[in-house]
């Protein structure tokens, strides 16, 4: 069964490096590391406690690797965090190329590649911020690929299809 893990957002940082609540490692190899896939929208402006708490999740989990998708917002406010930490960073980003070929599917079609890495290195956890239907789409992806997901969201994204059915009931 999935664990997720809901962050409490606030401008206090953690009492402790270590977290009672945070989800085990998938696997017993005494060795193996998790990696971390972020998520978010491109106008996500972080808060400071943003930053404190995605620093916890760094330092608590230490990643073999993180990785994004190259996109302004969340990826390069996280991935420059990661790179202060000492982290490895890895990125799948979308080129012109893409977009012009694929169109607006390119993006999910990166969230697939973004999952198959995971898979690839054995799992890990993966981070969602704000963001809107690309982000949707990757934590459902993450999620029904067994990935872990802490959630740092502050609001709760709903599809624009049903945002406007709610508006017009």
């Amino acid at each position: 069964m999935l664990q997720v893990a809901y962050c409490r957002m606030s401008d206090e940082p953690p009492m402790t490096d270590k977290c009672a609540d945070a989800p085990t490692a998938p696997c017993d190899e005494a060795n193996w590391q998790p990696a971390i896939l972020v998520t978010g929208g491109r106008e996500f402006i972080p808060s400071p406690a943003h930053g404190t708490w995605f620093k916890y999740w760094l330092r608590a989990l230490r990643p073999a690797f993180f990785l994004n998708g190259g996109a302004k917002g969340v990826d390069l406010w996280a991935e420059a965090i990661a790179r202060a930490q000492g982290v490895e960073v890895q990125r799948c980003p979308v080129t012109p190329k893409d977009w012009a070929a694929y169109g607006g599917a390119a993006g999910a079609m990166r969230n697939t590649v973004m999952l198959e890495v995971m898979l690839e290195h054995g799992g890990g956890y993966c981070l969602a911020f704000d963001g809107g239907s690309g982000t949707a789409d990757m934590m459902h992806k993450a999620e029904k690929a067994g990935l872990r997901i802490i959630n740092m969201q502050t609001q709760r994204y709903t599809a624009p299809s049903r945002q406007k059915r709610l508006i017009l009931e």
